[in-house]
This record gives C-alpha cells, structure tokens and sequence, in this order.
C-alpha cells in the first residue's frame, strides 16, 4: 500500500472520529459520560484533514500539472544551436569530421531560413550597428536573428575545420559562403560580445590566397 493511501486512510479515520464525537457519541450515555474535550474532536478533525490532504495532493498535482518550482528544468535550445554548440566544440576539440558533420546539419536544415531572414533585413533597410558599442536593443535585436547567425557561423565553423585539415580549396569555398550572409553575427560567450563571422571569413580568405 503507498504511502498517499495510509495518510488518506488515517486522514479520514481522524475526521470520522471527531465527527462521532460530536454528533453521535455524546447521545451514547456510556460514552457520554467518557467527557471527551472539545479541544481534542477540534484537534482530530484538523489533524485528520491535514492527513487527508497531504494523502490527496500528487492527485490533484497530477491532474493540474506540476507546480512551477526553481528547480524546473528550463527550456530545449533549438535546433540550431545545438547543431552550432556541437560543431564548436567539435572544432575546439580538434575533432573536425564532427564540427563539419554538425555544421552541415545546421546548414542543411536551416539555410534557406537564413536566406530568407537575410533578404527581409536587406528590404527593410536594414545596417548592421557597430559591434564595439552595441546598445541592449540591438543586441536583443541581433539574438533575434538566431537562425541566421548560426547558419553563417556554421559556415564559417566548417572552413575553420576544413583548413586545419589541410583542405585549402574547400575552406576558401565555406569562407565564401559566410559572406553571402553579411549581416550574420557570432556569439562570443567568453568576451561577452558578438563578432562578424562574414569579415572574419574575407580575412581568412585574404590570408589563403596569399599562401
């Protein structure tokens, strides 16, 4: 028997007790005469109905769903960033079949989402503020394009590792592919700053081209 049942159960034998000593045993002259206090049938009957509910509670806590509590497990990333997260790290690891294998993903699935995001941005007008000095709305604003800044980190991601393979042909291809997407902006989480991986992809492509 679980332990939700025996509170449930001791619950309402507390309960049913102060009850009889209330309503019915005083009309028992045997019992009558016991002189059960008052303070004792209002003690059960609280006592039980804490039991009661206590025994009670997961029941109602499963129809109504959990109670919101710190240690609520907080929301998935998105796809996309855990593609870009592993390709990171499998390019910090020196593990470049699995950073070009997640970045492929992320650009396989996502790319056309990004052009899309790219060409609205164009049409709006839109320039890309200084990275050096950004305000807190065009930071929120530029984590807005998420989808668009891990498409072109990716791409970038992927020529980093195909260059340290010794994959100069293929590399310079990726880097070219980052500047298609000039107004994609990369997460630095250890300088808290975001950097462009279109400008960063033109240098490594001046600095392959002179080798």
């Amino acid at each position: 028997m679980s332990t939700d049942a025996v509170l449930i159960m001791i619950g309402c034998a507390c309960i049913l007790s102060a009850l009889l000593g209330i309503l019915i045993f005083p009309n028992i002259p045997s019992i009558r005469d016991l002189r059960i206090p008052t303070m004792l049938r209002v003690f059960l009957s609280v006592f039980g109905l804490a039991l009661l509910l206590m025994g009670i509670y997961p029941s109602v806590k499963s129809v109504f769903g959990p109670v919101a509590t710190s240690n609520t497990k907080p929301p998935k990333d998105p796809i996309h960033v855990t593609l870009t997260t592993n390709a990171w790290q499998g390019l910090n690891n020196e593990n470049y079949t699995d950073a070009i294998k997640y970045s492929d993903e992320c650009i396989d699935q996502f790319e056309q989402e990004a052009f899309r995001i790219q060409k609205k941005l164009e049409t709006n007008g839109y320039q890309l503020p200084d990275l050096e000095s950004l305000t807190k709305e065009q930071e929120d604003e530029i984590f807005r394009h998420g989808v668009l800044n891990d498409v072109a980190t990716c791409w970038y991601i992927k020529g980093r590792a195909l260059e340290k393979s010794n994959n100069k042909e293929n590399a310079m291809q990726a880097y070219r592919e980052v500047t298609k997407f000039k107004f994609a902006c990369t997460w630095d989480p250890n300088r808290r700053k975001f950097w462009s991986p279109s400008q960063a992809a033109a240098d490594r492509l001046q600095a392959l081209a002179k080798q």
